[in-house]
């Protein structure tokens, strides 16, 4: 937590949909690592279930793996929803469920749209092109694949949170420039 200006030492991303990730950079060593968004099971009226985040296990994540941590998170705010009305709530829930957690373990908060942090890094809406990115970066994270490139893309929105507000975090030299081919 930051109760003064001391920089950061991790630089937490989060892709906050249901099959949403969290990543956390640690700048004086350049190591990383994602999760998936912590999720349980539902069954509607109609018989059919779905996953929705867990909110009690996402808070329960992040104090173990940042509660004492100087971090700051950048976490992924769409400003329109291309889904209906139930799947529009239901992702702001996400939004406002990650930016509590963070909250509750006194992490400041970023918020970034998806187009401004993906043109920062060169990037469309291609998720090979998010994994093969955050691959070159670190290439020892386990990243997933095409179907769960939400922990690529959140260890994207933690680099672009360090790119942004530079001054809030410590000099991130073990972060080295993606490696090519």
């Amino acid at each position: 937590m930051l109760l003064d200006n001391t920089p950061a030492t991790i630089a937490i991303g989060i892709d906050p949909g249901a099959s949403g990730a969290i990543a956390a950079i640690d700048l004086t060593t350049g190591d990383a690592f994602a999760i998936d968004i912590p999720t349980r099971t539902i069954r509607s009226r109609s018989g059919r279930t779905k996953p929705i985040l867990d909110h009690d296990e996402l808070i329960a994540v992040t104090r173990h793996h940042w509660g004492d941590a100087r971090a700051i998170a950048t976490v992924e705010n769409p400003s329109s929803f291309r889904q209906g009305s139930v799947g529009a709530a239901t992702f702001a829930a996400n939004i406002s469920a990650c930016i509590t957690a963070m909250a509750a373990i006194e992490v400041p908060r970023l918020l970034v749209a998806p187009l401004t942090w993906k043109r920062a890094m060169g990037l469309s809406s291609n998720k090979a092109a998010s994994i093969a990115l955050a691959g070159r970066y670190f290439p020892f994270a386990d990243l997933g694949t095409k179907a769960t490139a939400d922990r690529a893309e959140a260890l994207l929105i933690a680099l672009y949170g360090v790119q942004i507000a530079p001054s809030r975090f410590i000099a991130a030299s073990a972060i080295a420039a993606p490696k090519t081919g």
